[in-house]
């Protein structure tokens, strides 16, 4: 079953021209999950993510702790994983990874998701979203 968690965060592009690469998943240890978040959810919120500029290399951390339980058509389930298959309407040219090789995290498990790169998109704000795959048992 498939699930959109909730957009994610804007990342605020200036203008520029150049080609895009593209990538989904670069790998594992791309980044290194901090831990500290008290309750699920996503940290820097949207506000707090510095823009990434045309042409020019940048790269942000998001660090999230996965929930516990998720509300579906056939009510509240208990999560027992989370897997990050993608991430929807990131601008050309950037990148996303996370600190695990299969994107799979436990119930209430910390971890992160790195976006980096050298941007190439028509300038404006990207509304992001994580598509993920839950399994509930």
């Amino acid at each position: 079953m498939k699930k959109n968690i909730y957009t994610l965060l804007l990342i605020c592009l200036t203008a520029g021209n150049s080609f895009g690469q593209a990538c989904g998943n670069s790998g594992p240890t791309q980044c290194t999950a901090s831990g500290t978040l008290t309750r699920p959810g996503l940290s820097p919120t949207s506000d707090s993510v510095a823009p990434f500029i045309n042409g020019i290399p940048s790269t942000t951390v998001i660090q999230f702790k996965n929930f516990n339980q998720v509300n579906t058509p056939f009510g509240l389930l208990t999560l027992q994983s989370l897997r990050i298959d993608s991430i929807e309407n990131l601008p050309p040219g950037l990148c996303w990874s996370t600190d695990r090789a299969n994107n799979t995290y436990g119930n209430q498990e910390s971890g992160c998701i790195k976006v980096n790169g050298t941007p190439c998109g028509n300038p404006g704000q990207y509304k992001l979203r994580i598509i993920v795959t839950i399994n509930v048992g």
